[in-house]
C-alpha cells in the first residue's frame, strides 16, 4: 500500500515549511477533483466542514456578512472585561506596523470588533471584509485563522491555499482563542494576518503567547474582584447569620455558593446592562 505523506502541517511540525505549490495541489484535489488529499487533520476537517456542513462557495470574493455599526458597538460592549488586555493588544498592534501584519480582535462568534497594525495591510484586506463588523466564522468564510481557531478551540495558522476560499489564499492568518478565566468558555479570538510570502513560524508562538497573557490578566482581575468582595462581606458582617469560612481563596457561605460562582454569573450580564460596583452588590445583599 502506498504510504501517504502529509503535505500540509501545523507550524513547528516536520515539513511545515513546504512550497505553496504543494498547498495549491492539495486544495485542487479536494475542491476540484473531490478527492481527500493527504493534509494535516486540522486543515482537512475544516475543509470538510466548509464544503459539507456550511456549503461555502470557494469562489467567494469577500466575506458575505458585515454587521451594521450599531450592532458592532453592542458586541464590543459585551466584551468590556477584555479592557484589562487592551494595553497588551495595543502594544502588539504597534509592533505589527513594522512587520506588515494586521491584528484583529474578534468575539466568540467570529465578528471582527477592532483592528490594528500596518495601515496598508488593514486597508487592503478590508476589501474582502476582514474589517470591523465582518464575520469570519467558518459558517460564513470557511477555513481561516479566526473561524478555524474557534472551531478547533486552539491556536491555528492557515497559510495560503490552506484557506478554503481562493480569495483568502494570498494571506497567512494565525488565530488564538481567549478563554474566560472562570468558566473556560471562549470569549474572544485574536488573529494576525499578513502576506503569505512573509510567513514566520514565530508568529504562531507570538499570537499564542499574547492570548495566554490576556487570559492571565483576566484571571488576576477576577481574583482581585473576588478578594475585595470577600473582604467586604466579612467586614460588614453580611455573612454573620450564616456559617462562613475561608476555603483556600474562596469565600463560602451556608448558601452553598462561592463568591467565585457569583462573580462567574455576574460576568454573563445581559446585553446593555451596566455591571454594578462591588459595594452596591454588597449593599443589595445586605438589604435582602
Amino acid at each position: 500500500m502506498e504510504q501517504r505523506t502529509h503535505v500540509i502541517s501545523l507550524p513547528g511540525a516536520p515539513g511545515s515549511a513546504l512550497a505553496e505549490s504543494a498547498r495549491e495541489r492539495a486544495w485542487a484535489e479536494f475542491v476540484v477533483r473531490k478527492r481527500e488529499p493527504a493534509v494535516a487533520p486540522v486543515v482537512l476537517h475544516s475543509w470538510m466542514r466548509s464544503r459539507d456542513m456550511f456549503q461555502i462557495d470557494p469562489a467567494l470574493k469577500r466575506s458575505p456578512i458585515v454587521l451594521p455599526e450599531d450592532e458592532s458597538c453592542q458586541r464590543r460592549e459585551r466584551l468590556e472585561a477584555l479592557g484589562v488586555g487592551a494595553p497588551v493588544l495595543e502594544r502588539f498592534g504597534e509592533d505589527l506596523r513594522e512587520t506588515q501584519d494586521m491584528l484583529a480582535l474578534c468575539d466568540a462568534d467570529g465578528y471582527v470588533l477592532a483592528t490594528a497594525g500596518h495601515p496598508g495591510v488593514i486597508e487592503e484586506i478590508a476589501e474582502v471584509n476582514l474589517r470591523v463588523g465582518g464575520s469570519w466564522n467558518e459558517q460564513a468564510a470557511g477555513t481561516n485563522g479566526i473561524g478555524t481557531a474557534l472551531a478547533e478551540g486552539r491556536t491555528v495558522q492557515v497559510i495560503g491555499a490552506e484557506h478554503y476560499v481562493s480569495a483568502w489564499q494570498r494571506w497567512v492568518c494565525t488565530g488564538a482563542p481567549i478563554r474566560h478565566p472562570i468558566t473556560g468558555e471562549t470569549i474572544a479570538v485574536i488573529d494576525v494576518t499578513g502576506y503569505k510570502e512573509r510567513v514566520q513560524a514565530h508568529t504562531f508562538l507570538a499570537v499564542q503567547a499574547t492570548a495566554a497573557l490576556i487570559e492571565q490578566r483576566l484571571l488576576l482581575e477576577f481574583t482581585l474582584d473576588e478578594k475585595l468582595l470577600c473582604d467586604r462581606l466579612f467586614a460588614r458582617n453580611v455573612c454573620s447569620p450564616c456559617v462562613a469560612r475561608r476555603a483556600g481563596r474562596r469565600c463560602v457561605t451556608s448558601s452553598g455558593r462561592s463568591s467565585r460562582q457569583r462573580w462567574s454569573a455576574a460576568a454573563d450580564i445581559p446585553k446593555g446592562t451596566n455591571r454594578p460596583s462591588a459595594p452596591a452588590r454588597s449593599a443589595a445583599r445586605s438589604a435582602s
